[in-house]
């Protein structure tokens, strides 16, 4: 194919549009908890809804599962308020009926979850990965970076591995993915550090979100969203806001006084 360009954010395979919509779970929620204008609230609240709405019509089964599963994860780490975490739950589950009855597509989603479920168990193929991996005689320092990429294989022969901490001891070996998850539970750990310092309500519900966001994608082995837009751009602009919060807190709370 020529006289194609490929633009940053434009989502060439369905893996990228799913996760797109996950890391947008994250993001709306934060937006939501931080601001304090009833306004800016109400139009978070409809964005959140949009996601939600887009999870489930994207035909992409892990944006379904986990779009959801997101944001009541997210409403139970920070509303302390059980009151309004019955409320919160309530509009959910009630904006989870509307979409049932007048777009008629949670049914087939759901079906289609579980059909693929049943057909390849994630947790299954994710163990048959490493299996291979283990099989096929790994060197300590790997095959070489790029050699279970797609994109590389018109440079040369390339082996196709779908999950990524396998695909890291495919290329880099036992030594270079050992380094690499020291590095991203070093990321996690310092932002933890970072949110936890917070001491405005807003900006800790806000930074919380954010760092769970950082967990699940440092530690997440189905796919590999950490090395292909728009995610892998999106993990490190928010290791960088998380540790930069705690500087914003301290001038806010300097300003107030």
């Amino acid at each position: 194919m020529r006289n194609l360009i490929s633009l940053p954010g434009t989502f060439n395979a369905p893996w990228q549009w799913a996760w797109f919509l996950i890391f947008g779970s994250f993001f709306s929620m934060s937006a939501y908890f931080y601001e304090s204008d009833l306004l800016w609230r109400i139009i978070n609240a409809f964005t959140i809804g949009l996601v939600l709405v887009a999870a489930i019509i994207s035909g992409q089964t892990t944006a379904t599962l986990l779009v959801p599963i997101v944001f009541l994860v997210l409403m139970f780490a920070t509303e302390p308020n059980k009151k309004r975490l019955s409320y919160k739950l309530f509009l959910v589950f009630l904006l989870l009926f509307l979409i049932a009855n007048n777009f008629g597509v949670f049914g087939s989603a759901l079906d289609s979850i579980i059909a693929r479920w049943q057909y390849s168990p994630p947790q299954e193929f994710i163990v048959n990965q490493f299996k291979w991996i283990n099989q096929s005689g790994l060197e300590i320092l790997g095959s070489g970076v790029g050699k279970a990429a797609s994109a590389a294989r018109k440079l040369g022969k390339v082996t196709l591995i779908e999950t990524f901490y396998p695909r890291l001891l495919y290329e880099i070996g036992w030594l270079g993915t050992i380094v690499f998850f020291g590095f991203v539970s070093l990321i996690t750990y310092t932002t933890f550090k970072a949110y936890r310092s917070l001491k405005r309500s807003s900006l800790w519900r806000f930074s919380l979100c954010l760092w769970l966001f950082i967990v699940l994608i440092s530690y997440n082995t189905y796919y590999y969203p950490l090395i292909i837009e728009p995610v892998a751009i999106y993990y490190w602009l928010i290791a960088g806001i998380l540790l930069k919060l705690p500087e914003i807190n301290e001038k806010l709370t300097t300003k107030s006084i």
